[in-house]
């Protein structure tokens, strides 16, 4: 972990980067880029299952490629983990053997003070040493369930990029098959495509209503029309890297899917009632390889957005007037 660390901040001296200016690029603490870069991994003892992310992040923000040690991470991470848990288990063999030999002293005091008396039947002793093992085991996991509600939420709900904010669509549509129209001089295609109700602008059928038309505004932003009212629409991502995911309804946290970290292969699945208006956001930890389709049309994401490595917010806006309210 050091020679990782003492790699990341050479680059950064080599960049003419201040943590202070890092920090600002990256939204980590400078203590947490300190930690990093001095290979601290007792300083991340209570969010180690973050701490890839938080090197992948810095990383990527100094163009590196996080891949080549991304092995060497998990490594750590792992070690550090079974010396933790060797650390207890000592402990807890240590606690049983007080707790024995004072058992054992107690009964040799007995003994003594009972050898005039009559015998009486022997009842069953507590295991105090399982009993001991078993509170222990239930105290590591309190303080396991305490840490990661405290701390998953929050670093969830953290925005290490700016939020983009959809922008307005208008529907060109029908105002560019009239103006091609014109323009064609002996073609009445373009004014066909604004006045008939039946065909658009380039004279081709209308989608049927229900057929969901996707349309994008630029590399994050998307509107979904060509629904009808009530109509269920289904958003589905395809987790191509191992990633934490957060998705919004109107800004608001859905319930199912939950806000959680999603395993390679796992396909993320939204249904929802088409309201005009309404704003569904994907928020991705680690967009590479990642893809999207609503009900069964894939849809196609720039190159710059397909295969970014690091954050990304994805934005599918339901609105049959083009984008505008």
């Amino acid at each position: 972990m050091e020679q990782i660390g003492a790699a990341l901040r050479e680059r950064r001296l080599e960049l003419g980067l201040t943590l202070e200016e890092v920090s600002k690029k990256t939204r980590l603490q400078i203590p947490f880029i300190r930690a990093i870069e001095s290979g601290d991994i007792e300083f991340f003892k209570d969010d180690l299952s973050y701490l890839s992310y938080y090197v992948r992040h810095y990383a990527t923000e100094l163009g590196m490629d996080y891949e080549s040690f991304k092995d060497d991470i998990d490594h750590f991470v792992y070690e550090y983990t079974e010396s933790l848990d060797v650390g207890e288990i000592r402990r807890n063999i240590e606690i049983s053997d007080r707790i024995r030999k004072q058992s054992e002293t107690s009964k040799e005091k007995n003994k003594i003070k009972k050898t005039k008396a009559k015998p009486v039947k022997r009842k069953r002793s507590i295991d105090f040493s399982m009993l001991a093992f078993l509170v222990s085991a239930v105290a590591v996991v309190a303080v396991v369930v305490l840490v990661l509600f405290h701390y998953v939420p929050q670093w969830l709900a953290d925005d290490p990029v700016p939020t983009p904010t959809p922008p307005a669509d208008t529907d060109n549509g029908g105002a560019n098959g009239g103006t091609n129209g014109g323009t064609n001089g002996g073609t009445d295609n373009g004014q066909n495509g604004g006045d008939n109700g039946d065909t658009d602008g380039n004279g081709s059928e209308t989608p049927k209503p229900g057929d969901i038309t996707i349309k994008a505004t630029d590399d994050t932003n998307f509107v979904l029309s060509g629904w009808t009212e009530n109509q269920s629409v289904d958003i589905t991502l395809t987790v191509a890297n191992r990633t934490w995911l957060r998705i919004t309804v109107d800004d608001k946290d859905v319930d199912n899917p939950t806000s959680k970290i999603y395993e390679s292969g796992e396909i993320v699945h939204l249904s929802e009632i088409a309201v005009e208006g309404k704003v569904v956001m994907f928020h991705v930890g680690y967009m590479n390889g990642n893809t999207f389709k609503v009900n069964d049309t894939a849809i196609t994401l720039n190159d710059s957005v397909a295969n970014l490595q690091g954050t990304a917010k994805i934005y599918f806006k339901f609105s049959n007037n083009g984008g505008s309210e």
